[in-house]
């Protein structure tokens, strides 16, 4: 009988140990991977004499009809609302919240947060929008030696079109 039992506590080992795949110690998360590479986002066509001056904070919002009603970088959310927000952090933080509300959105809308560390893409997170008027926000985590300038370009989802971005320093 001892044998018996000892033999299903083997079989049982290989089964975990060949068919279970492994999870410890690894970061299973999909959201801090780019949503588009940056060679696939949308760039804006040439100004032309006629056209006003566009800089990358504002909101084209003709382009989509979905505009950026509010944008910040905050420590937190909670009850769906930014907590602690900010544009300098010290390094003491552990992650970061970009909370963003969204106006004039479609049923199937939806927006992306890129977010980077000097110039590198580090992160981006596509976000669904299910009403006219919809908070939602991303989260990044913040190791040690990220002190430096950062960005996030909020993103229509549906044509790449930039519609906002938020500068803040880490300290």
């Amino acid at each position: 009988m001892q044998t018996k039992w000892s033999q299903w506590g083997i079989v049982l080992f290989v089964f975990l140990f060949f068919a279970v795949p492994p999870c410890f110690g690894q970061e299973t998360t999909t959201a801090s991977q780019p949503v588009m590479p940056e060679s696939e986002m949308a760039k804006p066509a040439p100004p032309t004499e006629t056209d006003p001056p566009v800089t990358a904070e504002t909101t084209p919002a003709i382009q989509t009809g979905i505009q950026i009603e509010d944008a910040v970088i905050c420590r937190h959310v909670a009850d769906r609302m930014p907590i602690e927000p900010g544009d300098v952090f010290g390094d003491d933080v552990k992650s970061l919240s970009c909370f963003t509300r969204v106006v004039g959105a479609t049923e199937n809308d939806g927006i992306i947060h890129n977010w980077y560390f000097g110039e590198k893409l580090v992160a981006g997170i596509a976000l669904h929008v299910g009403a006219k008027n919809w908070r939602t926000f991303s989260t990044k985590s913040v190791f040690p030696g990220m002190s430096g300038n950062w960005r996030v370009d909020v993103l229509s989802k549906k044509d790449g079109a930039l519609l906002k971005t938020i500068r803040f320093v880490i300290e």
